[in-house]
């Protein structure tokens, strides 16, 4: 990569685009591949399609509506650290509060069965002096930018039409 000039990066461009435009449709893809049981009384998509609608109707933003109907397509990949999979995957996207609370919200729902496997159930308590995090993440703390994160956020990748594809599926 130290030989490379402008023209050989240059050369990358169209294939780097071609492989962001089809971001959408592999979460579109992650999605629907888990809507299968897998021992709870919902699917993952299921659930996924729940926590959308009800942050949709607390009146959430389009940006946090998305951020819970994807908030699991980590599990496809990553089932041990699925929330900080999703986090990195849509972290160019969306704003720093989404992206901390994607990351983090393994550990907030472990309140309820973290004792059942022998882990800390109070394990989100690390955050208690952060304003807003004690029952639900509503504001996040300032995060710090590292050099492989973009300092301005590319176009939004999500369109009304591409979930309610998914969302149309399952009546929801």
């Amino acid at each position: 990569m130290v030989d490379g000039t402008t023209e050989d990066y240059e050369l990358l461009l169209p294939y780097e685009e071609r492989e962001l435009a089809q971001v959408p449709d592999r979460i579109l893809g992650w999605l629907r591949a888990m809507d299968e049981h897998t021992g709870y009384q919902v699917t993952r998509l299921g659930h996924s399609l729940q926590a959308a609608t009800r942050a949709l109707r607390a009146g959430e933003d389009e940006e946090m509506v998305v951020c819970a109907l994807v908030h699991d397509v980590g599990d496809v990949l990553a089932p041990a650290n699925h929330s900080e999979v999703v986090a990195a995957m849509v972290r160019p996207y969306v704003s720093e509060r989404n992206y901390w609370i994607l990351k983090h919200h393994g550990v907030f729902q472990g309140v309820y069965w973290f004792q059942h496997i022998g882990a800390d159930p109070n394990a989100r308590d690390r955050w208690a002096d952060t304003p807003g995090t004690r029952r639900a993440p509503t504001s996040a703390p300032t995060m710090t930018r590292t050099p492989s994160t973009p300092t301005t956020r590319p176009s939004r990748w999500w369109s009304s039409s591409r979930w309610s594809d998914v969302c149309s599926t399952r009546g929801g």
